[in-house]
């Protein structure tokens, strides 16, 4: 699964939790509920609120990315994410 096949799921499973619940009105945590069950729905496994280490020349800095998600097709390694950060800094 591609990138923007990726994202295309991730609009389209927001839009249903829009459709579904409506617009504000519910805590966060009940969007947030949803939208990971719609993820997940569609074969994308979402890991929340991940603190992912940077790493400036060798040396990994006391910061951290912060991501509220980061979603992957079911069975992709979540390594490759933490390397395609790592790599692209």
């Amino acid at each position: 699964m591609l990138v923007n096949d990726i994202t295309g799921q991730i609009v389209q499973a927001a839009v249903q939790v829009h459709r579904t619940l409506g617009g504000p009105g519910l805590l966060e945590s009940v969007y947030e509920e949803a939208l990971v069950w719609e993820l997940n729905h569609r074969g994308l496994y979402v890991d929340r609120q991940l603190q992912i280490a940077i790493i400036y020349k060798g040396q990994q800095l006391a910061s951290f990315i912060a991501p509220r998600y980061s979603c992957r097709k079911m069975g992709h390694y979540r390594g490759q994410i933490n390397h395609r950060v790592q790599s692209n800094l």
